[in-house]
């Protein structure tokens, strides 16, 4: 589900960032080193995009995610930006207030925004527009009544998948 996720937004993302225009060329993608799968992955979902969009060409860029802010804000200052960048949530308010993203609203109507767990979407909502699309989300902690669980039939902790 994750990788669904993940690749649903990717895509989405790609739209996006070339619906309703006649884009043709290099569309710049900087995102962060999650783990030895992260390059594939990214590599898969650029090649399926580009499938079926063949005058478009997305460069991936990857990035240390320890590293990640300052290439962004660097790539801000020397006006190199990336077309789409992965970034963290909480970095957002501050390239909203600097005006270096767009408001997506204008490509997003509410089928497209009910494809996402709204939970997920809401964080990159400021002032009313929509500056992101979730890509990633995870569980930092579980915990679980050992005792109701075994009430309902269930042997241990859920496994993860």
């Amino acid at each position: 589900m994750k990788r669904i996720l993940k690749k649903s937004a990717l895509v989405a993302a790609l739209t996006l960032a070339t619906a309703g225009s006649a884009i043709a060329g290099d569309v710049r993608v900087t995102y962060p080193f999650y783990s030895s799968y992260t390059g594939e992955f990214f590599k898969q979902s650029a090649d399926e995009f580009m499938k079926k969009n063949p005058d478009i060409n997305i460069v991936l860029e990857e990035v240390n995610w320890d590293s990640l802010q300052q290439k962004l804000t660097t790539d801000i200052s020397a006006d190199q930006n990336a077309d789409i960048a992965i970034s963290a949530t909480i970095w957002l308010p501050d390239f909203v207030e600097a005006e270096v993203v767009e408001p997506l609203d204008a490509y997003m109507d509410s089928d497209f925004k009910n494809r996402f767990i709204p939970a997920f979407l809401e964080p990159a909502n400021i002032d009313g527009k929509y500056y992101g699309l979730p890509i990633a989300a995870s569980a930092r902690a579980l915990y679980y009544n050992k005792s109701l669980f075994e009430q309902a039939g269930l042997e241990g902790a859920p496994k993860p998948g």
